[in-house]
């Protein structure tokens, strides 16, 4: 019992000894800049301003992480391409802090374990606008079916989505 006792102290002393380093504050967003842009627009630099950034912060764009600069402790700047603002919708906007010097330490059994994992801001709404007034349509047809009485009209976008479809009796 004595041994399972100086073994567990030897243990916690290693701990204690080697540290996990600093676990990292949960950065906040407090705005963005800009909130909004139109479909099918040029890339541009996302401004995110907050709380709590840490060197080595990522943006994340739809949970997706995007090119992104250190500036300060309240703000960092991400690269968004034109690909990321192709179509209409929103889009959620987040920061994750990396774990900063997080020592890695061997477990109990041989297993490495590390004590400090990165922490997630909430997310904040990006909103993509069809500025471009009506949806032009690339793919439109009207199936008859005239012994079944059936008419099919099918509209597409030129985004692959579905615009219109409308199945009415003759």
């Amino acid at each position: 019992m004595g041994k399972i006792l100086v073994s567990s102290l030897c243990w916690l002393a290693l701990v204690l000894q080697l540290g996990c380093g600093s676990c990292t504050q949960q950065p906040v967003i407090t705005s963005i800049s800009p909130s909004s842009a139109s479909a099918r627009g040029a890339q541009f630099v996302l401004k995110v301003n907050g709380n709590d950034f840490v060197r080595g912060a990522q943006v994340n764009w739809n949970g997706v992480a995007r090119m992104t600069s250190f500036v300060s402790s309240h703000q960092l700047l991400a690269s968004i391409s034109a690909v990321d603002i192709a179509q209409p919708g929103t889009v959620l906007v987040s920061v994750f802090n990396p774990p900063q010097n997080v020592t890695t330490i061997s477990g109990a059994i041989g297993n490495p374990m590390s004590v400090c994992k990165g922490k997630l801001s909430s997310a904040v709404v990006f909103t993509i606008a069809n500025t471009h007034g009506e949806v032009p349509i690339v793919f439109q047809k009207r199936y008859v079916s005239a012994s079944a009485g059936l008419v099919l009209s099918i509209q597409l976008s030129p985004w692959g989505g579905l615009e219109f479809c409308k199945l009415r009796t003759q």
